[in-house]
C-alpha cells in the first residue's frame, strides 16, 4: 500500500511541474499573444523573458537533480589546448617539451630557443610554483613521449590521479 501512495506522490509531482509547463509554452507561443506582440512591439523583450524563464523551469523539471558541471568543460578545453599547443611546439623544434609540469608550461608560454608562444593561459590555470593546474587546483600531469602523442592528464575533482574521475586528453 506504502509503495502505491509513493508511486502516486511521484506521478503527482512529475506532472504538475509538466502541466504548469505545457501551460506557459501554450500561453507564450499562442496565436493571441504573437498578435499581441505584433501590436506592441516593446513587448517582444517580456515575451523573450518569458521564454527563457519556461525553458529554465522546463529544464529544472525534466532534470531536477542535474547540475551544470562547469569545471569539466573548462578542463577539458585547457588540456585539449595543452595538446595542442604541445603538437605545435613539436613542429617547431622536432621534438615535445621536457622537463616537469613548470618547466613544460613556461617553455609553451614563451620561454623557448625561438621566444615562440604556443598557449596563453589566464592566471587562475598558473599556481604560485608556475604549474599549469585543472580548475580543482590540481597540477595537470604531462605525458609527452616522442613516438607517442601527448596526452595531458588531471586527477579530477578528488585531487586523486589514477581514478574513476580522472580527466584525459586525448581520449583513450
Amino acid at each position: 500500500m506504502k509503495s502505491v501512495v509513493a508511486t502516486g506522490i511521484a506521478v503527482l509531482v512529475l506532472l504538475v511541474p509538466a502541466s504548469i509547463v505545457v501551460h506557459l509554452i501554450w500561453a507564450i507561443f499562442s496565436v493571441q499573444t504573437r498578435k499581441l506582440i505584433a501590436a506592441h512591439p516593446f513587448l517582444h523583450g517580456i515575451w523573450l523573458l518569458m521564454a527563457l524563464l519556461t525553458i529554465a523551469v522546463a529544464s529544472i523539471s525534466v532534470f531536477p537533480n542535474h547540475v551544470p558541471p562547469g569545471k569539466v568543460p573548462r578542463a577539458l578545453v585547457t588540456m585539449s589546448s595543452l595538446e595542442i599547443a604541445c603538437k605545435a611546439y613539436q613542429a617547431e623544434y622536432a621534438l615535445l617539451p621536457t622537463g616537469d609540469n613548470a618547466t613544460i608550461t613556461k617553455g609553451l608560454r614563451g620561454a623557448n630557443p625561438r621566444n615562440i608562444v604556443f598557449i596563453y593561459l589566464e592566471d587562475r590555470d598558473v599556481n604560485l610554483a608556475g604549474e599549469v593546474i585543472d580548475p580543482w587546483g590540481t597540477p595537470y600531469k604531462f605525458e609527452l613521449q616522442d613516438g607517442k602523442p601527448p596526452s595531458i592528464r588531471s586527477a579530477g575533482p578528488d585531487h586523486i590521479f589514477g581514478d574513476e574521475d580522472d580527466l584525459v586528453s586525448p581520449s583513450p
